[in-house]
C-alpha cells in the first residue's frame, strides 16, 4: 500500500516557487550530507533536467510535424461527401 502522496500535489502552483523548492532541497542536501553529496545531487539534477528538456523537445517536434505534414494520399471519405446515383449501366438496371 502506498502511503505517500503523489509528488505533483507537493509542488507549489507558481513556477518560481517550484524552482525555489529545487534550490532549497539542494541546500538541504548540502547541509545534511556535505559537499560531495551536493555534487552528486547537482549532477543527478542536471541529468534529469536534460532528459526532461529532450523529451519536451521531441514532443514539440512531433506536434509540429503532425501540423505541417502534407495530407495523406488516397481517397478521403467524409460524412458530408456528395452522393451520386449510380449509372444504369453500372448497376445493370434500366432507367
Amino acid at each position: 500500500m502506498n502511503i505517500h502522496t503523489p509528488s505533483e500535489s507537493l509542488l507549489p502552483q507558481d513556477p518560481d516557487s517550484q524552482v525555489g523548492l529545487v534550490f532549497r532541497r539542494l541546500a538541504g542536501v548540502r547541509d545534511t550530507y556535505g559537499e560531495p553529496a551536493l555534487e552528486r545531487a547537482v549532477r543527478a539534477t542536471l541529468v534529469t533536467l536534460g532528459r526532461a528538456a529532450h523529451e519536451e523537445a521531441q514532443a514539440q517536434a512531433r506536434h509540429l510535424a503532425e501540423r505541417i505534414a502534407p495530407p495523406r494520399p488516397g481517397v478521403r471519405v467524409t460524412s458530408t461527401a456528395r452522393r451520386y446515383d449510380a449509372d444504369a449501366f453500372e448497376t445493370g438496371e434500366e432507367r
